[in-house]
């Protein structure tokens, strides 16, 4: 989490297969390395609160499978 985090109250579902996951739509900036020429600004995702038929799925995230509604400049139409 970085200093420019924002929290939201808004929750959304995400079917992945036949499993899912919740969580409510946060923003912040994602570096996949410690250099900001590797960093996405003011990114939408969502930070899970329960997963549903994952259990198996060994992941500490699930970074690109996003909504179309959450990507940057779209206006989820």
């Amino acid at each position: 989490m970085s200093k420019n985090f924002k929290n939201s109250s808004d929750t959304e579902v995400v079917n992945y297969g036949i499993g899912s996951i919740k969580g409510w739509v946060v923003n912040d900036d994602i570096a996949i390395m410690p250099n900001a020429k590797f960093t996405a600004y003011q990114v939408n995702f969502l930070a899970i609160y329960e997963a549903q038929m994952l259990q198996t799925l060994e992941t500490d995230g699930l970074l690109g499978l996003s909504p179309m509604s959450y990507r940057k400049g779209n206006s989820g139409e």
